[in-house]
């Protein structure tokens, strides 16, 4: 009977043994190795090709184009150049509508030099001036110019007369010659264009520019030298020009200057009068004296000066 034990256990353990070496080995490991790096390969091209597309389609810093705003406010793309501009004393004219995908690729300012007679509007002969440079991608340009002055009225082969928020007539001019109207074919065609100068002072204009005209402004902007914008276009640019608002610090300072030249003029004018009466009293050997003038009407009288010194002491 024991041996009948031993000899069914041993059949049993050799059965076991029989049955686990007839089960295939390779499944497993093909399993647990080919499918992971099968896998591991997949996601490894595609994060490479994830990564290599921004790569290729990335535009550099210094070309980058601003979201297209055809439709928002233009004076939001003056963002920096703000305060150089309202340095120059004078209202700033720019276009709330700008074509989509330009932006302000450049500003230029001069102020008016030292020695120049400056009128009341804050204008000298030859300024201030300003040039704002308008670019889009395909390097066209265009733009938005202020001068007190200096400036020769063109003639235009074709014109067209609109009127904007902030001046009433302006002239849009094609070419040079006998000012023939702006027919609707000529207005949908690209052509070079620029404005007759709006305003009195400073003198306001709009134009499209080229690679020789940007040159001279900024020679660091390149601008194309194909015709690129249509008249319908450029007037629409030149219908939305309106006064930039000047930021609070800026109107501050303006209503300070204001109110200090006013002061400045009235007391000139105060001082050149003469007196119609003098009067002074000594008080504790202080002698106060006033000088007042008749304002126009019966007992209205205005101090022209007032003065204090020391009373001489008595001779003995």
């Amino acid at each position: 009977m024991l041996f009948s034990k031993f000899k069914l256990f041993g059949l049993l353990a050799l059965s076991y043994s029989l049955i686990s070496c007839g089960q295939p080995q390779a499944a497993p490991n093909a399993t647990s190795n080919a499918t992971p790096n099968a896998t591991s390969s997949g996601s490894s091209s595609a994060i490479a090709q994830a990564s290599a597309t921004p790569q290729a389609t990335q535009t550099p810093v210094a070309e980058k184009t601003p979201e297209p705003q055809a439709t928002a406010n233009g004076h939001s793309l003056i963002g920096s150049f703000k305060g150089e501009m309202e340095s120059l004393g004078i209202k700033i004219a720019l276009p709330t509508y700008v074509p989509q995908g330009f932006w302000i690729a450049s500003v230029k300012t001069e102020p008016c030099r030292q020695g120049d007679t400056v009128d009341a509007n804050g204008v000298c002969r030859f300024g201030p001036t300003y040039t704002v440079i308008y670019r889009n991608p395909q390097d066209h340009c265009f733009t938005v110019e202020a001068a007190g002055g200096g400036l020769g009225g063109p003639s235009s082969q074709y014109t067209r007369a609109v009127r904007s928020k902030i001046f009433d007539k302006v002239d849009v001019m094609i070419g040079t010659g006998n000012d023939k109207p702006i027919t609707d074919e000529i207005a949908n065609t690209p052509q070079e264009l620029r404005t007759d100068f709006a305003g009195k002072s400073p003198l306001y204009s709009v134009r499209t520019i080229n690679s020789q005209a940007a040159n001279r402004i900024n020679a660091a902007i390149i601008c194309s030298d194909t015709a690129h914008m249509t008249p319908n276009e450029f007037i629409k640019i030149v219908e939305s020009l309106d006064w930039l608002a000047l930021s609070t610090s800026s109107v501050s300072s303006a209503s300070s200057q204001d109110e200090a030249e006013s002061f400045h003029k009235t007391f000139e004018e105060i001082n050149k009068q003469s007196c119609d009466d003098r009067k002074s009293v000594t008080e504790k050997g202080k002698v106060y004296g006033a000088c007042t003038a008749n304002a126009g009407g019966r007992n209205q009288f205005r101090f022209i000066s007032a003065s204090e010194h020391i009373a001489e002491a008595p001779d003995w």
